[in-house]
């Protein structure tokens, strides 16, 4: 009984696993269009859940770092 449950769960697995890594990748992929188009300020939807926001330096930041 318990090795037949093992193995519907491993075959479970084998089946469902790459239909939701899918879409995983697909979420972060929508994801990473909106940022590309300005339609949302963080490249990933974990740095917004925690309210990071990852800004390209410029030669003036560099320039008032070394003062």
């Amino acid at each position: 009984m318990r090795a037949r449950l093992v193995a519907a769960l491993r075959e479970g697995f084998k089946k469902g696993f790459p239909w939701a890594n899918m879409a995983y990748e697909i979420y972060l992929l929508s994801y990473n269009i909106r940022y590309l188009f300005g339609h949302t300020p963080h490249w990933r939807p974990w740095l917004s859940w925690m309210g990071v926001e990852v800004r390209r330096m410029t030669q003036d930041d560099y320039a008032s770092r070394e003062n």
